[in-house]
């Protein structure tokens, strides 16, 4: 959180994208804007104060200190005045194998249970030892690629990889005999931009089998227990860039529907940020 305390009382509530904020870490000024994810204004009570909730620093493999600089309303930045915060380097935590992973028939599809509903990983399966398959980020479900032959025996492990490239452990092994019937594995969309981009207004889905595409947007991040919505049940049928809004959290859902057969659910999050409106700053301390 970081208390801003103006010299003149403001006369109406603050909204997030009065703000921009950067982070200087270790003497380092990083030019990426950071937006608010909230604001706390008592109003007339206090109007010349109030709070910003920013997004947590994520701990690295050394010691970050760190301050923040503020520009309200397209005004200089002003630094804060009091010592930098210390976010401790991180321990090494082994990352857990993804627990109860479970082929369906006849989806033809491996389910599991994401590691943690606070982390951000890429999800990753092998069939019969191979090289790893990305499934996608924060996932818990892939249809079975059509080069897994029906009619014999196979398996499948999944394992999770951080953002900083750190493996998980795999999964135990979990055996298989996906049927036969020629049926074509239905790949689930791309999106463009990809997770995790910023400073954008719209999203393209796109696939190579002349699939039809359904999605939905939600603004909440992936949770265990918690039950997403299906855009195989409730989806929009996508005719064109997705217009979302540049001032929340948001994740779509997308699948692919080809010849009656759905595809994987694939997501991608975007946290948004967008350029404050022009005038100069009053003041802070």
């Amino acid at each position: 959180m970081i208390a801003l305390q103006f010299t003149t009382a403001l006369t109406s509530a603050p909204v997030v994208n009065d703000f921009q904020i950067r982070k200087v870490v270790n003497g380092t000024e990083f030019t990426e804007n950071i937006t608010p994810t909230s604001i706390n204004w008592l109003g007339a009570s206090n109007p010349m104060a109030c709070d910003l909730n920013v997004p947590m620093i994520q701990p690295m493999n050394v010691n970050q200190f760190v301050t923040y600089k503020v520009s309200y309303k397209g005004g200089a930045f002003i630094a804060q005045s009091n010592d930098a915060f210390l976010v401790q380097m991180q321990t090494t935590t082994a990352i857990s194998a993804p627990s109860n992973v479970t082929y369906h028939l006849p989806y033809n599809k491996v389910t599991w249970d994401m590691i943690t509903s606070a982390g951000n990983y890429d999800y990753w399966l092998k069939f019969d030892g191979g090289t790893p398959v990305l499934a996608g980020n924060n996932v818990t479900e892939f249809m079975v690629p059509g080069t897994v032959t029906a009619g014999i025996e196979h398996n499948v492990s999944v394992a999770a990889k951080d953002a900083n490239g750190n493996w998980g452990a795999w999964s135990a092994l979990v055996y298989f005999t996906p049927t036969g019937g020629g049926t074509t594995t239905v790949m689930a969309p791309t999106m463009t931009p990809p997770s995790g981009s910023t400073n954008i207004s719209s999203v393209e889905l796109a696939n190579t089998q002349g699939a039809e595409m359904y999605y939905v947007i939600t603004n909440t991040q992936p949770m265990p227990g918690v039950t997403d919505p299906d855009p195989a049940t409730s989806g929009t049928l996508y005719t064109g860039p997705i217009t979302i809004s540049p001032t929340q959290f948001t994740r779509i859902i997308a699948v692919c529907k080809l010849n009656g057969v759905y595809s994987a659910p694939y997501m991608s999050g975007y946290n948004m940020t967008t350029p404050p409106p022009a005038p100069k700053l009053t003041g802070s301390k």
